[in-house]
């Protein structure tokens, strides 16, 4: 299983401001991670984060 990142270290990783991170993931344009609500956080895998970094990260193809 990959690494889980929180908010700030996705924000370390990726040099992108908290609003930012979340336009991209409303207009497809970053991974949009995993909400845990009985938590309350957020997190995103590592390796997405490194692959949208990386130029090669695609949003996922959503069947009909």
């Amino acid at each position: 299983m990959a690494k889980a990142l929180r908010l700030p270290a996705v924000m370390e990783e990726t040099g992108l401001a908290k609003p930012t991170i979340y336009k991209h993931i409303k207009t497809g344009k970053f991974p949009p991670g995993t909400k845990r609500t009985d938590i309350r956080i957020h997190t995103w895998d590592a390796d997405e984060v490194a692959a949208w970094k990386r130029g090669e990260w695609k949003p996922a193809e959503v069947a009909v």
